[in-house]
């Protein structure tokens, strides 16, 4: 994780970069990684990204000076595809801000 973080600030430093758009992505059995990732540094990451996968742990309350987002991304035919949707589902309960795909 801090390896993540530390090439994130060292980007940063390098390029002009809006902080209010920096995510994480993950896809597959790496969403586990970009899960922790961003919850943990939730001050620099605003979002995530999942492809054929469902968020892998629940994600933390919502906090108005941390707003996150999040993108879900999964084919009709993915074995994911109903822990996905199950993930969107309790997305949508918690009011985070999320697109499907």
């Amino acid at each position: 994780i801090d390896f993540v973080t530390d090439l994130t600030e060292e980007i940063r430093e390098r390029y002009t970069i809006d902080p209010l758009r920096i995510t994480v992505h993950g896809f597959g059995d790496a969403a586990r990684m970009a899960g922790a990732v961003a919850f943990r540094e939730r001050g620099t990451f605003r979002g995530m990204s999942l492809v054929g996968a469902a968020l892998p742990a629940p994600p933390p309350e919502t906090h108005p000076e941390h707003p996150f987002q999040f993108q879900l991304i999964c084919g009709d035919e993915d074995p994911a595809r109903e822990d996905v949707e199950k993930t969107a589902a309790a997305l949508r309960e918690l009011k985070y801000p999320r697109t499907r795909s």
